[in-house]
């Protein structure tokens, strides 16, 4: 510091910047993959998971353009324009794919759309009028809506089984929150530009074999109840994702490296947290901050993922 203190030991500055691994505009260091071997606990489940990708990319494209198309109409019916991916202008709706559907990391046949609509001031107003057109053109089997947590999160729209026509039925949850007049960079983009930079420098292979790892890792915390931050006080989808990028994109890597620094269950969560850390390099749109996931984790959710991981590496 200004003092001549050390702040960071030049090991733990490495540390602290490996979270950025893979993500060029900040200058994050190479991404250090660790391929899935042929002899490890998992490689089968990743491989079936990994033959899934291709239709369930273009279930997801189709349905997402579906939604797009919907929320399109409705804001053009209240009189906002909802803007491209390339419009740079200032005004306008921005819808926001948040959610894993965005980031093709989501668990095959689960249509489950997480979105951020970001409004401008003059159209924060229009909002009961957006919902009401949206539960008419989408006819929900059930709606779980309510009013934002306060400051930027406006509303939380929560449709389950939506129905989109010839797309199927899906659920839908759209955040309402507040335009800034910066643009962030959010969690959902730097978790996508790092599997791209997977995929631009060490080919679609290993792109696919991170994402299958993803996708299992997903799958049996789901199934031990370690996976969502509310049901099961877990890391909760982007969490997930950020723990296995953080660990070389490799399932087994991150399990044996959170039950080492939990000496194998024998540390409180809270001794555990001096040890571990999951940060997120992007913004986490509806509170803005950066989320460290290990934070969030709940004791339930950590003995949980504790006793899953023992279970299915034989720890």
């Amino acid at each position: 510091d200004g003092n001549g203190k050390i702040t960071f030991t030049p090991e733990q500055y490495d540390a602290k910047r490996a979270a950025f691994a893979g993500i060029e505009r900040f200058g994050g260091p190479a991404f250090e993959y660790v391929r899935t071997g042929e002899d490890s606990a998992h490689h089968d489940d990743v491989e079936e998971m990994k033959r899934s990708l291709k239709e369930n990319r273009e279930t997801v494209d189709r349905v997402s353009k579906a939604i797009r198309r919907e929320i399109s109409a409705t804001l053009d019916d209240v009189g906002i324009s909802l803007k491209d991916a390339y419009d740079m202008g200032l005004l306008g709706g921005e819808l926001l794919d948040t959610g894993s559907t965005g980031r093709e990391t989501n668990l095959p046949h689960e249509m489950d759309f997480d979105l951020a609509l970001k409004l401008d001031l003059k159209d924060q107003e229009k909002i009961r009028d957006i919902v009401a057109d949206l539960k008419k053109r989408l006819a929900p089997r059930q709606d779980q809506s309510h009013a934002g947590d306060g400051g930027g999160d406006l509303y939380q729209l929560r449709y389950m089984g939506a129905d989109l026509s010839d797309a199927g039925k899906a659920d839908i949850d759209i955040a309402f929150v507040a335009k800034n007049e910066m643009s962030v960079y959010g969690s959902h983009d730097a978790v996508r530009d790092r599997l791209d930079w997977i995929r631009d420098n060490l080919g679609e292979a290993a792109r696919d074999d991170v994402v299958g790892n993803i996708l299992v890792a997903k799958k049996h915390l789901k199934l031990g109840e370690a996976y969502k931050k509310f049901e099961h006080g877990g890391f909760g989808g982007i969490g997930v994702e950020n723990w296995i990028l953080a660990n070389g994109g490799n399932f087994e890597r991150a399990a044996r490296t959170f039950w080492k620094a939990a000496d194998g269950g024998s540390r409180s969560l809270e001794e555990f947290r001096e040890h571990y850390q999951i940060v997120d390099p992007g913004v986490n749109v509806k509170f803005m901050k950066h989320d460290n996931f290990v934070e969030l984790l709940k004791e339930d959710g950590y003995r949980k993922m504790l006793e899953t991981i023992q279970s299915y590496f034989d720890l």
